[in-house]
């Protein structure tokens, strides 16, 4: 399992349910990195999400505690379910995923609950950015190495790098 996020140095990652800054060159790589893949996202992710609707081309888990359980999308190819405890999260994707990649999307609930399943982290860093945020991604350090750095990028006043950590 791995976990994709945009960060800032003190590890926030958004404000009033909504993404810390707007990079399109990380959009770009979220896409392509999550396209065909399974995703797992809290109620409130999916709901900041455009119409509240589940990115296309992803197979999507919402971890709610909210009663609206079980299928709520099916395009043919790729569906998403509703699930009401991690322990159902982690029964699905060991009894229906098979090994394909999933990636945890947010938010802060939902990444410091399954940050003891993943063996790699996906993380945007916001260089000298410290924008207004409610949210933060776990502390992860002293669990993580960086194992490849991205290069610097520069897009809308941010400064940031694309960076993979992988468990020590």
């Amino acid at each position: 399992m791995k976990a994709i996020a945009v960060i800032d140095q003190n590890r926030a990652i958004g404000s009033a349910g909504e993404l810390l800054c707007r990079l399109p060159g990380d959009l770009v790589h979220f896409k392509k990195t999550t396209l065909g893949k399974t995703v797992i996202m809290g109620r409130k992710t999916l709901d900041s999400l455009p119409g509240g609707k589940p990115l296309p081309g992803r197979n999507t888990i919402v971890l709610s505690r909210k009663a609206r359980l079980g299928r709520f999308y099916d395009d043919g190819s790729f569906s998403g379910f509703f699930l009401s405890s991690p322990e159902e999260v982690l029964a699905y994707i060991k009894n229906e995923i098979h090994g394909e990649e999933v990636f945890i999307a947010g938010g802060e609930q939902i990444y410091r609950l399954f940050l003891d399943q993943c063996d790699e982290l996906i993380l945007t860093e916001l260089i000298h950015a410290f924008p207004d945020a409610d949210s933060y991604f776990p502390e992860f350090r002293d669990q993580f190495i960086l194992a490849e750095e991205g290069p610097l990028q520069e897009e809308n006043g941010y400064r940031y790098r694309i960076n993979r950590y992988r468990r020590s």
